[in-house]
């Protein structure tokens, strides 16, 4: 296994590629010591950033399994490629949402 988990993979992906996503949904809750089962990771990103990323994430595995213009479920097909929401926003939102999160 190239990486420990999915997050890892995301991370080293991001930082080549040389763009920003944020961690939403149950990960992003449970960093506040609420607990909430979750199947997948759910990202924020600009739909340009995702397009970079794209063919990155399918060479480690994952499918593209449905896609709207707000959204885009990549399958990865087990514990380690767990699958993985996009949703897009523009670039200020995400500048906004960066400029207050947490690291």
């Amino acid at each position: 296994m190239k990486y420990p988990t999915v997050f890892h993979l995301i991370s080293e992906i991001s930082k080549n590629s040389g763009i920003s996503c944020v961690l939403i949904g149950g990960f992003a809750v449970n960093y506040y010591k609420v607990t909430r089962q979750t199947a997948d990771v759910d990202l924020l990103i600009t739909k340009n950033d995702f397009e970079k990323i794209k063919d990155a994430l399918k060479k480690e595995g994952f499918k593209e399994d449905y896609t709207q213009d707000i959204f885009t479920r990549l399958k990865g097909g087990g514990k380690y490629l767990m699958d993985i929401d996009f949703m897009f926003v523009n670039n200020d939102t995400l500048a906004k949402i960066i400029k207050n999160g947490k690291k």
